[in-house]
Order: structure tokens, then C-alpha cells, then sequence
């Protein structure tokens, strides 16, 4: 991956200052340390953070079709770029570069929009078309590279992280808060709002269109709309019948898995593996262990105490495959001292202190020689392996308790949290096509946040939840199956909010590597959304059915039949246990009146009914996740708005390095 920036004037042909775009290359020097270029036009500048991992020898971008009326950047690597490339010689397009970026500005030439369909991989990408007087600027199908976008005055800016927008000095810095709500249902930010008032992120599978043409009714004498090109399908709920047997399915699981893990570790710099103690990651390990491949180094996070650690069962694997393992190690008290680093590289309140720990290992990993490691993210969200989906699944076994459960949820948001507003729980349920695995967790979570949220701040939020920023297709979700509805619903938040940003790409870009996923390549996506249910949850606790019988052919059967442990750091024990004086800082009665978002005696009180053990186990993970909420709304304040919260620096433009373009 690398970093993208630019502007684009909304009103035609006017100069662009290339002191501005300095200004955005030089917050995203983590991303793209080995090279910066850029490229100025007649209404339009692009610059370019690289980070050489393909095309090393005259990869470098902006990147131009033939007669230059199509210029693009690229964050990210497109697979199969090479059957794309030959195809487009065949017809005649000439290529300056080894790149695999380069396919885009001429597929485009060809297809324009239709281009999104033959371009696989992760990327977040701007396109400027001169003839078209278009700007393009997309993001791939699930959610792995970044990419905002804000317009300032007659001009849109663009960049790979937030801190690149800022520091144009073009726009003012505000809090939106609706967007800030996302944080106190989701723990992330997986909608298009973000923390800042008028910076949007493009949405997975989506890209933004500008007609730089403009028109009558277009703002600024331009049009800008959103588009959707590719978005996850799974069967109607009727359509259950097996096509195939369980052998067969195992052998197409093994074909379109093995070929995108293939794909991934396809670099020309060496590649590394992320290994903990379960199926997912060590089947990705023992695929490239085979056909004369060397052993790769693996990576593995320790978060010292029996209940967090699998580094034993990591280092099995990793002697297995005689591959040489580097150990991270955390005490549960530590890993809230990543909590600064982490906001700063998330520009955005994190609640998840585990990002922490993927940060410290990507530092490991990059002081290690490595810019590139495969990660076995989204197994669990293709095969349902996570405990709520398990939980979903009891709830359904039987009419009875699922409409007990639903009855107790019911009642708990509108009798307990006496201020939510009445019939909230019913529209949320019907806004989603019914209740979802994850959702009696967001719930909870959701109505604490009326007891730590100011009523004025509630009431300038309005009546628009996090749920209504999702842009989910509901009509399509209610002809699923209720367990694929989950597992559409997770990739939409859990997986594209939390675990593909704040602890994917901006905990690992930060040290200047790139994380690559086999389990969300598309064809291994569409694989396994069309597979009946039962084979990948089947009965009640028999979790990734078939992936664990595909790893039953090539792993022991203890490491294959494995229970799935979520990696996840103790946040009262991290952030209330340890010595942390910037955490009472900002929890402190001055500091949370300056900002104003958090009713100083309900956190309070829940910070001491916490520490003296008041809350049983469910209610205790909710109300510490969002009192961990709390402190990382108020440490993103600081960073970003005037830094006098607590003694810990803040985030300013101009501490960034100056760096003069190629």
C-alpha cells in the first residue's frame, strides 16, 4: 500500500498550488516512505506517498494512459494485473511500468465504470479524466485501503488519512458529532460520517463520481454523486438445496483459497505471516509452506495471562513449519500506552485498546525488514466463527427463546435506558430486516451511550442513529437467511470499521506495512456466501464446518478442530489498572467539561462501580468498552482540538516533516 492525495478545482481551469499538496505528502511519509512524486494539470493536482512492493524498478505514479488524458493514483495492489495487462496489449495499449497500477488508467480508457468489475484486489484510487471532465475516486469491494474526501470552497480534496486533508489549511476543524455516534454503538467508525464535520469516507465497493462539467442545480459548477459497484450476495433463504457434495465443496474451497493466498504472497520484497493459535492463520502458513516455498518468518502477538494467551499454540505451528517466529509480548496493564499512537494513526476515537497490540507488532515487523504480511482476517466472517453468531443461533433454535430474547432486549432498551426515545428498538429491528447476531451486543452498547452522553449533545445528534449511516441493503437482507444477514451485517461493521482500519491499515501503514487478506479475496468471498448455512455453522457450536475440514486434510486435527479464542486485551485492567495519568487527566471533572460530550457524574459513577467489581460479567465488557469509548473520545479531543486535556502532546500540521517532491 501507499499514499494518495490531491485537489481538484470544482469551477474548471485554475492554478493549483503545489505548496498545498507538500502540505498532505508530508502527513503520509509512514505510508509511502521510499519515493514521492506528484503531477500538477490544468485542474487537478494528484501526489503520491510510495511504498515499493510492486514495480520497483519504474513503478512510480501518477500514472498516465497513452495520450495522458487519463491520470490515476493508486493506494494498493490489484491481483491477476497480469492476464488484465496481457489482455490489453492484445489490443493495442502501450505500458510504461511494471506496475500493477497501471492497468486501471487504461481499462478505464476502454470500460470507464464497467472497469470496477475486472479490477481485484485492495485499492483506494482517484482518476482524473480530461476528456470526460470526470473525477473518479473508489474504494474496493470490502474495505481494506482508506480514502476521504471534503470539499473546501470550489475545490475537493482527497487523501488517504484524515491528518492529509487537515493539513491542507483549507478547511476548519469541527466535531461531527453524529458521526462521533458511531463510536458508542459500533466501537468504530464504519459509516460514510466520520469524527470531523464535512470529511467523508468512501464506502466499500462505492466510488464517488464528480462531473467536472458541472450542470444547472450542481454546487460550484459541478456534480458529484455516489455509486455503487459490488456489494455482498448471499442466497434467498428458499433457495437451500445442496448442489454439490461435502468432498466437492471441500476441493472448491481448497481451489479459490489456494489460489488467493498464492496471489498474496506475490511481492517483490520478502513476505511475513501473522500466526496465532488458530485455524485461520495456520492454514494460511502451512499453504505456503509447500512446492519448495522456504519457510516465511511469522508474527505473534502474546497478551500475557491464561485467558488471552495462544502464543503456545502459535509457536507449535510455527516449529511445524520450521519457520521462525518473532514473539510481541504485552501485559494486559501496557497495552493502553498504544492508545495514543493509535488515535493519532486512526485520526478517530478508538475503542478496541487491541488495535495497540497490532501496532506494536507491525513495528516489530517493519524493524524486521518486512513491508508486506498476510493476515487471516475474515475467515470468521465468511464461516460465522465468532461467539454472537453461535449465540444468534441458540436464540433461533426454537420460536420460544428466540422471542424471549427479543422480549428481555425490548424492554431493557426502553424501560432501563428510561431517556432512549420510545419505539427506537422496534424501527432499528425493522430498519435492519430483523435482529442480527451482533446486534444484541450493539444494543447494550447503543443505550449506554444515553446514560454517558450529555442530553444537549443527544439532542444535537437528532433523531439519526449510527444504524441509518450503514447504507445497508435492507431489501436484499430480508430475503436471507437470518444467520448470512449476520454475517453481512459484521462485514459491514465489525470487519470494514474496526479490524480493516483501526487495527488493519492505519495501525500497520503506520510502520510502513502492508497487510494482505487470502480470506477476503472475491472469489473466496462468493464462495462461501453461496454455501448452505449448516456448512459453516453447523447445529449450535461447530463453527467454520467446512474450513475446518479443509484444514483437517493438511493440519492436525488439533490445530484444524481448534476453538476459536477472540484476541481482545482486558480494557478495564489496561486502561483503569495500570499507571496511566493521562487516562485521570482526561477523565477528570475539568476535562470532560471542556469538551462537553460526557456527563461527568454518570462516568464517574461508572468508573468506581467498575474498579470495585459491581457489574456482573455481560453488563462489565459493555460498560468497559464504552467507558474505553469515553477516554478515546476525549484523547482524540485533545489530539486534535486545542491539546490542553491531559500532558500528552498534540497533533498539529506543521510538526510533520517537509519534504520537497521528485
Amino acid at each position: 500500500m501507499c499514499g494518495i492525495a490531491g485537489m481538484v478545482s470544482l469551477i474548471g481551469q485554475r492554478f493549483v498550488d503545489v505548496r498545498i499538496l507538500e502540505r498532505m505528502a508530508a502527513q503520509l511519509v509512514h505510508r509511502g516512505p521510499d519515493d514521492l512524486s506528484l503531477c500538477v494539470g490544468e485542474d487537478f493536482g494528484f501526489i503520491f506517498r510510495r511504498l515499493n512492493i510492486v514495480g520497483i524498478q519504474n513503478g512510480r505514479q501518477p500514472l498516465t494512459n497513452e495520450d495522458r488524458s487519463v491520470t490515476a493514483v493508486v493506494n494498493g495492489e490489484f491481483f491477476r494485473h497480469q492476464s488484465v495487462r496481457l489482455l490489453l496489449e492484445s489490443r493495442g495499449h502501450q505500458f510504461r511500468t511494471n506496475s500493477d497500477s497501471e492497468i486501471l488508467v487504461h481499462l478505464w480508457e476502454e470500460q470507464k465504470e464497467a472497469a470496477f468489475a475486472n479490477l481485484r484486489g485492495q485499492f483506494a484510487l482517484a482518476l482524473h479524466d480530461a476528456k470526460a471532465k470526470l473525477l473518479v475516486l473508489a474504494r474496493d469491494r470490502v474495505g481494506i485501503c482508506p480514502l476521504y474526501y471534503c470539499q473546501a470552497g470550489d475545490w475537493l480534496l482527497f487523501a488517504s488519512e484524515i491528518k492529509a486533508l487537515l493539513a491542507a489549511g483549507m478547511i476548519e476543524r469541527q466535531v461531527d458529532l453524529a458521526g462521533l455516534d458511531q463510536v458508542f454503538t459500533f466501537f468504530c467508525m464504519p459509516g460514510a460520517r466520520t469524527a470531523f464535520e464535512g470529511i467523508r469516507s468512501v464506502m466499500p465497493g462505492k466510488y464517488i463520481q464528480v462531473n467536472l462539467a458541472g450542470g444547472t442545480n450542481a454546487p460550484s459548477g459541478a456534480q458529484m454523486r455516489e455509486k455503487e459497484y459490488w456489494d455482498f450476495e448471499f442466497p434467498d433463504a428458499s433457495d437451500a438445496a445442496e448442489t454439490y457434495d461435502e468432498s466437492e465443496a471441500i476441493d472448491g474451497l481448497s481451489a479459490v483459497f489456494s489460489r488467493a493466498v498464492e496471489e498474496r504472497f506475490a511481492a517483490e520484497v520478502p513476505v511475513a505471516c501473522l500466526l496465532s493459535g488458530g485455524v485461520d492463520s495456520a492454514l494460511i502458513a502451512q499453504a505456503q509452506s509447500g512446492n519448495g516455498n522456504p519457510p516465511r518468518h511469522v508474527f505473534t502477538a502474546q497478551i500475557i495471562g491464561k485467558r488471552f494467551d495462544e502464543s503456545t499454540r502459535a509457536s507449535e505451528m510455527a516449529a511445524r513449519l520450521n519457520a521462525p517466529q518473532h514473539i510481541v509480548r504485552f501485559s494486559p496493564e501496557s497495552v493502553a500506552s498504544f492508545l495514543p499512537s493509535i488515535i493519532h494513526a486512526a485520526d478517530a476515537p478508538v475503542a478496541d485498546l487491541t488495535a495497540g497490540c497490532h501496532l506494536a507488532l507491525c513495528r516489530e515487523i517493519s524493524r524486521h525488514g518486512f513491508k508486506v504480511v498476510i493476515s487471516g482476517e475474515g475467515a470468521d466472517e465468511a464461516f460465522g466463527g465468532y461467539s454472537w453468531f453461535k449465540a444468534h443461533q441458540l436464540f433461533h433454535a426454537s420460536k420460544w427463546i428466540h422471542g424471549s430474547t427479543r422480549w428481555a432486549m425490548r424492554n431493557v432498551y426502553q424501560n432501563v435506558f428510561r431517556r432512549s426515545p420510545r419505539g427506537e428498538f422496534d424501527r432499528i429491528e425493522a430498519m435492519l430486516g430483523g435482529m442480527h447476531a451482533q446486534n444484541y451486543l450493539y444494543m447494550m452498547t447503543s443505550r449506554v451511550r444515553w446514560l454517558l452522553v450529555r442530553p444537549e449533545i443527544l439532542d444535537a445528534i437528532g433523531s439519526e442513529t449510527a444504524y441509518d449511516q450503514l447504507q445497508l441493503n435492507t431489501e436484499n437482507m430480508k430475503r436471507w437467511h437470518p444467520f448470512n444477514r449476520s454475517l453481512y451485517f459484521t462485514y459491514k461493521t465489525h470487519l470494514s470499521g474496526l479490524l480493516l482500519s483501526q487495527r488493519g491499515d492505519r495501525t500497520a501503514m503506520a510502520s510502513s506495512v502492508e497487510v494482505r487478506y487470502p480470506f477476503l479475496d472475491e472469489d473466496v468471498i462468493e464462495f462461501c456466501s453461496d454455501l448452505p448455512v449448516h456448512w459453516k455453522l453447523r447445529g449450535l457450536f461447530r463453527d467454520k464446518y467446512l474450513l475446518r475440514k479443509l484444514a483437517a486434510r493438511v493440519l492436525p486435527a488439533e490445530i484444524a478442530m481448534r476453538r476459536k479464542a477472540m484476541f481482545v486485551a482486558d480494557f478495564g485492567n489496561s486502561l483503569l489498572g495500570g499507571n496511566h495519568s493521562f487516562v485521570d487527566q482526561l477523565l477528570s471533572i475539568e476535562s470532560l467539561n471542556k469538551t462537553g460530550y460526557f456527563d461527568v457524574g454518570s462516568v464517574h459513577k461508572m468508573v468506581a462501580r467498575l474498579r470495585r467489581g459491581y457489574y456482573p460479567p455481560l453488563i462489565r465488557s459493555v460498560v468497559e468498552l464504552s467507558l474505553s469509548a469515553v477516554v478515546a473520545t476525549q484523547l482524540w479531543s485533545h489530539q486534535y482540538f486545542g491539546g490542553d486535556l491531559c500532558e500528552l502532546p498534540s497533533w498539529t500540521p506543521s510538526e510533520a516533516q517537509r519534504v520537497e517532491p521528485a
